[in-house]
C-alpha cells in the first residue's frame, strides 16, 4: 500500500492568537464586526487577475509582504481594496 503525501505546514513567525484578543471584543464581550478587508478574506475567489510588473516594483512588493508577514497575493488584495475604498 503506498504512503499518503503529506503537505508541510508553513509554520508562521508570529502566532494570531498569541495576544491579547480583547480588543476584538466589545464593551459587552460581544465580537466586534472584522473590518472590510479580513471579511472578504474568508470569501470564495474564483476570478483571476495577471499583471506584469518591474523588478524593481516586484521587489517593493516583497518586501511590503515581507514586513507585514502576509503573502504578496493577499498584499496586492489588500491595496487594491485600500485604493478602491478611498475612491468610493
Amino acid at each position: 500500500m503506498k504512503a499518503l503525501k503529506t503537505k508541510k505546514k508553513i509554520k508562521s513567525e508570529v502566532d494570531p492568537l498569541d495576544r491579547d484578543l480583547s480588543s476584538l471584543l466589545t464593551e459587552k464581550a460581544e465580537w466586534k464586526p472584522l473590518d472590510s478587508f479580513y471579511a472578504t478574506e474568508f470569501q470564495k475567489k474564483d476570478k483571476t487577475l495577471t499583471i506584469r510588473l518591474s523588478d524593481d516594483l516586484m521587489e517593493l512588493v516583497r518586501k511590503s509582504a515581507k514586513k507585514q508577514n502576509i503573502d504578496i497575493q493577499k498584499l496586492v488584495r489588500k491595496i487594491l481594496m485600500e485604493s478602491l475604498a478611498k475612491t468610493a
